[in-house]
């Protein structure tokens, strides 16, 4: 079952616990242990949580479930300062049937981005080589400026094609053979760093993560451009008497506070038929998720129903497996991006 839900994955970390990100969660694959990635508001790139790739390399994956052709990520990322030689990577398109890398995003020493063919995110003692088309103009990257890149990759040993944005706008193209592996498709995507022969490595910084498989709609089939995700969880028990007493096999001490928890696949499938029934409308305070996009201009609004009558105010899968709300108004700014203010949030699915 591929991870998408209308063609979207994202994630903006503020759900996760801070520290160590644990292999096989939100992100299946990594590098784990003391002094790996870790989550907390020090990486965030404006308020809530990022994550941190320290100088010494490290990584996250996360599988798509699903084996893609042409794929679209973008994400916030900063580095703390430029290598004195080699490349530093930043993210990786990854077969993991042909176990290589389809191309991998990386910087040198006068800040100009490439694509290669050779080495890895998750692939530290591989020196980056194969070099893909031409480099971004100097000065591309910039130290301790947080930036929002995306990329857009077709995988084909003829009419392949790699693109990638920076802030909205296009620094690198390329068109040709992408295809290293036997297989024309990508099926994991990696982000962190490697930097095996680069000196004077730095400290990366990551935060809000989308992932596009072109199937959805418009205009999640295509760029959607600089953005910031951000989720608020559950802050409160509700203020109705009886509607916060209930069972749950790993119970964390308050109602809202198993909402707000990230469950293990395992445990979150277990737990579907008892976790819900609590949360009709009402029945929790929660804070707000925000996801901008200059792209999404349309204005939606939900159903509005009578709150001691209607269970549910709307159901939204929210552009990922990690989050899912039951929502009471979903408001679509038509300039710059769109909030959605959740009341009765359930557990984000991570």
């Amino acid at each position: 079952m591929s991870i998408f839900q209308n063609g979207v994955w994202s994630c903006g970390f503020d759900f996760l616990a801070d520290g160590t990100i644990p292999s096989g969660n939100v992100f299946d694959v990594g590098s784990t242990g003391s002094g790996g990635p870790s989550v907390g508001a020090t990486a965030a790139r404006f308020s809530g949580k990022g994550i941190t790739i320290p100088s010494s390399a490290g990584f996250i994956g996360r599988s798509l479930s699903t084996n893609l052709a042409s794929v679209i990520t973008g994400f916030s990322f900063k580095t703390t300062a430029l290598p004195t030689s080699g490349v530093v990577t930043i993210a990786t398109l990854y077969d993991a049937t042909g176990g290589q890398p389809q191309a991998t995003l990386g910087y040198n020493s006068t800040g100009k981005m490439g694509f290669y063919s050779v080495g890895g995110v998750q692939e530290n003692n591989i020196a980056i080589s194969g070099q893909i088309g031409a480099l971004s103009a100097a000065g591309t990257v910039i130290p301790n400026s947080y930036d929002f890149w995306e990329i857009a990759g077709t995988i084909n040993n003829v009419s392949g094609a790699l693109t990638l944005k920076k802030n909205g706008v296009s620094v690198l193209t390329f068109s040709g053979d992408t295809q290293v592996t036997a297989n024309a498709y990508v099926n994991r995507i990696y982000f962190g760093q490697s930097n095996p022969g680069a000196a004077t490595i730095a400290t990366h910084y990551i935060d809000d993560i989308y992932i596009l498989d072109l199937t959805g709609a418009a205009p999640l089939n295509t760029f959607l451009g600089p953005g910031r995700l951000q989720t608020d969880g559950p802050i409160a028990e509700s203020s109705t008497a009886g509607l916060n007493t209930w069972a749950f096999t790993t119970p964390q001490g308050t109602d809202y506070g198993n909402a707000a928890s990230v469950l293990s696949r395992s445990a979150r499938l277990r737990g579907l038929g008892t976790v819900f029934q609590p949360f009709g409308a009402g029945r929790l305070r929660v804070g707000s998720l925000s996801i901008c996009s200059s792209s999404i201009r349309k204005r939606k609004k939900c159903r509005k129903h009578d709150s001691r009558r209607a269970t549910l105010r709307a159901l939204m899968p929210c552009l990922s497996e990690s989050l899912m709300y039951f929502c009471r108004s979903i408001r679509v700014a038509s300039r710059r991006g769109f909030s959605s203010h959740a009341e009765n949030l359930r557990t984000p699915f991570s």
